[in-house]
């Protein structure tokens, strides 16, 4: 595999979500990549045994992202406008949105106490980030989502198979919150008016 494909994979497939500031806050720049968690057990006691695995698909989760992130999303105003003009200025933006699927299925012998381990300590690890205000960037191939807050986990998990609970959705909102997301939420004839200038 070509290193232009083992980067795709890392960066889409394996590890898109990074952890911002919370539990990551004691590590240099502040970003844990969720393959830390994911893969630091198995890949610890691989190192410790002289087997590191680097196989790509034999990693614990796979993740895709799921259909209906958005790019860019607006509220319109539905009312009577006196212009064109007034109307494209009563567009306001609203958060972004952006799901992945998360699958985990078992994988050889001792699989589902493996898996029931490393998702106690997800959950654990998720929960005590989002308590200590920490956030997320989301890295899809079309979009890269910074500072986004997690609003659910939850297993999405079909049938088709003998597992349960291999599948999960994540769900992130990147709210408006930054002074940048507010000056462009304030479009360009409201700023007009704002500062005087004759429309």
């Amino acid at each position: 595999m070509n290193a232009v494909m083992t980067a795709y994979q890392l960066a889409y497939q394996i590890s898109p979500i990074i952890l911002q500031n919370g539990i990551a806050t004691a590590i240099p720049g502040g970003l844990l990549p969720i393959v830390a968690i994911t893969e630091g057990a198995s890949f610890s006691l691989n190192a410790l045994g002289g087997d590191i695995n680097l196989d790509l698909s034999q990693f614990f989760a796979h993740f895709e992202p799921a259909p209906g992130s958005t790019l860019a999303s607006y509220d319109i105003g539905t009312y009577p406008f006196a212009n064109q003009t007034v109307a494209a200025n009563a567009v306001i933006k609203k958060p972004n949105i952006v799901s992945l699927v998360m699958a985990c299925p078992v994988k050889g012998r001792g699989g589902y106490a493996a898996r029931l381990a490393t998702m106690t300590i997800l959950q654990q690890t998720i929960e005590k980030h989002v308590s200590l205000g920490g956030t997320f960037t989301v890295a899809t191939p079309a979009s890269i989502y910074t500072n986004c807050l997690l609003q659910s986990l939850s297993d999405i998990s079909g049938g088709g198979t003998n597992q349960k609970q291999y599948q999960y959705r994540w769900d992130f909102v990147q709210p408006l919150i930054t002074e940048t997301a507010a000056e462009a939420a304030n479009s360009d004839y409201i700023s007009k008016i704002t500062s005087g200038v004759k429309v």
